[in-house]
């Protein structure tokens, strides 16, 4: 091997180990959504400490100060500018209210206990309220606990307020100003967390194909499944928020049949290799050459950073304005004639809704026989194989009780034996009028 190639080789291995590297530490912290709160949090509980040392503040205005800048900067984000701002204004009405009534009582024992008996259940049931509950309920909390620690007497009551004063003032430029939520962008650094959590998957069945199935192997793909599922949570737990974007129903549906499509090829995969009768290696190396593919292909989307409509996708349909119909099934018919065997669209499926419709290009490749008569099946095995005029109700594995696989005969392509009385014949249809 020449000099030039040694070193182009040389050159793709680092970046190959790069990018390995940034993978794994986007999917530990997707979006850094945890970074940006613990960093949002320490330079509030910073600055709010530094000014009040600064200004002369005894200790404890400088702990009650710290306190109440650290729940306000891990308080909920609220969809606007405005709004944000008056939720940590009027933080300081439930806050200045729980530590009067703490200072207040400081010489009566029982009642004061009472007292923060009462402030915990109204902390607790004031969360409720959607976008207030929080800010103004564990505020109280935490302003009558930390006066009851420090023993905040009533004579130092004004320079106690203004210490929160300055702590909610501290926070909220922090949190509007120097670190505020960005919904898009951290929309896109969660959604490319999940897709490098998803290659991971892809990748470990694919290693798993081609050197077999070792305790190693199959102990780091169930861990790069429930590292997929934590990612997938995170999606969801984005788009719940106030910030998420317009679509973001249709984008927990992507989400949804990626990570169940995915677990179930990680499944199907841990059960091929482990049975009696392995898949062949002819059948394998299709099946790794695919898996690589659909690497490149969700590498190459992260790295470009492809807008949430170039996502997950289910059919041949694109985003638009429509309104987002629910997630359909894919089918195919398999087993047709010859002459109905060329390559073209297959027939339409639709879902529950029929806003939109969804097609597949999969061709069928033997004809139909009396002992195999022609069947549909569900791309993502989610739905069940039947013979026309029957209905299939899917079953869960035993074995794998967070997964819907499918119950389709060997015959109907998706490779699942089972039997015939999971099925029951289809309703009669009403008659037209």
């Amino acid at each position: 091997m020449s000099a030039a190639g040694s070193s182009l080789a040389l050159r793709r291995r680092w970046a190959d180990l790069i990018a390995s590297g940034y993978d794994r530490l986007v999917a530990s912290d997707p979006g850094l959504a945890r970074l940006r709160l613990a960093l949002g949090v320490l330079v509030s509980v910073a600055l709010a400490v530094l000014v009040l040392g600064l200004a002369g503040f005894a200790i404890t205005g400088v702990l009650l100060g710290a306190s109440i800048a650290m729940v306000t900067s891990s308080g909920p984000v609220q969809r606007t500018v405005r709004r944000q701002a008056a939720v940590i204004g009027l933080t300081i009405v439930p806050a200045a209210g729980a530590l009067t009534l703490s200072a207040l009582l400081g010489g009566h024992r029982v009642v004061s206990d009472l007292v923060f008996l009462a402030v915990i259940f109204v902390a607790v049931y004031i969360r409720r309220i959607p976008d207030y509950g929080f800010p103004l309920g564990f505020p109280a909390f935490m302003m009558f606990f930390f006066a009851s620690f420090v023993g905040a007497s009533p004579a130092a009551l004004p320079m106690l307020l203004l210490a929160i004063a300055i702590g909610l003032v501290c926070a909220g430029l922090i949190r509007i100003v120097v670190l505020p939520p960005r919904s898009a962008r951290t929309f896109r650094r969660v959604r490319r967390g999940f897709q490098a959590r998803l290659a991971q998957v892809l990748d470990s069945v694919a290693d798993l194909l081609a050197d077999g199935a070792t305790p190693s192997r199959l102990d780091r793909l169930r861990r790069r499944v429930d590292r997929m599922h934590e990612s997938a949570l995170m999606v969801e737990a984005e788009l719940d928020t106030p910030l998420a974007p317009d679509d973001a129903a249709l984008h927990q549906r992507r989400v949804l049949g990626a990570e169940l499509a995915a677990e179930s090829l990680a499944h199907e995969a841990r059960r091929a290799m482990t049975a009696a009768d392995r898949p062949g290696d002819a059948d394998r190396a299709v099946a790794r050459d695919r898996l690589a593919t659909l690497i490149e292909l969700i590498r190459i989307d992260r790295q470009r950073g492809g807008s949430g409509s170039s996502g997950y996708r289910t059919g041949s349909a694109t985003a638009s304005s429509e309104p987002p119909a629910p997630v359909p099934r894919r089918a195919v018919c398999c087993g047709r004639s010859p002459r109905s065997a060329r390559r073209s669209p297959a027939r339409r499926i639709t879902g529950r809704s029929s806003a939109r419709r969804w097609t597949t290009t999969r061709t069928c490749r033997s004809a139909p026989t009396a002992a195999r008569p022609p069947r549909r099946y569900a791309a993502w095995s989610v739905g069940c194989c039947r013979p026309p005029g029957r209905r299939c109700r899917p079953r869960w594995a035993a074995d794998s009780p967070s997964s819907p696989v499918s119950c389709c005969p060997r015959s109907g392509g998706t490779g699942r034996s089972s039997p015939r009385s999971w099925c029951s014949p289809a309703p009669p249809r009403p008659a037209r009028r």
